[in-house]
């Protein structure tokens, strides 16, 4: 696993509520912690990956949103910069190592190429999946909105979560 200081040159691939700038600064603020992201260097997609609600959080009351494996789909999101101790402030956020796990994986940028980055994905998924409260689907809609991303995974994942409930 990587160091904190061994992650200050990788990206950050955010595909959830982190998209929304507002919501981030909003839990910062709350928490006495500064601001971990710097520049949106635009969008990208996480090949063979798909969103899905499989993990309950009391703090968003309902699912929150998770990238699980599925060949063929990907999903899409943003990449960013992380500020000097930004690592730390998401590691927080996420719950990491228990809510959430940090790993390294690849991404394709709007250009085509390949990027290294970290992004969050859930430890232990719920099955069965849990559908998201209305606030939290309204904070991930406007960051992907911000971002210029379509919503329809996220709608897809949210008619998924209905299903199987």
């Amino acid at each position: 696993m990587n160091t904190l200081n061994e992650l200050e040159d990788i990206l950050y691939f955010a595909y959830g509520s982190n998209l929304d700038e507002s919501d981030l600064l909003g839990w910062c603020s709350r928490h006495g912690l500064n601001y971990p992201l710097g520049e949106c260097l635009g969008r990208a997609r996480l090949p063979d990956h798909e969103l899905a609600f499989d993990r309950y959080s009391s703090a968003r009351n309902g699912g929150v949103l998770d990238c699980r494996m599925s060949p063929g789909r990907s999903v899409e999101g943003a990449l960013f910069v992380v500020l000097p101790g930004g690592w730390s402030v998401l590691d927080r956020k996420e719950g990491h190592p228990g809510a959430y796990v940090r790993r390294e994986t690849s991404v394709v940028d709007q250009a085509g190429n390949t990027v290294r980055v970290m992004t969050y994905f859930v430890a232990m998924p719920a099955l069965p999946l849990v559908p998201p409260s209305r606030t939290y689907l309204d904070i991930v809609r406007k960051g992907l909105a911000s971002r210029g991303i379509p919503a329809d995974e996220l709608h897809r994942a949210v008619d998924a979560a209905k299903e199987r409930r």
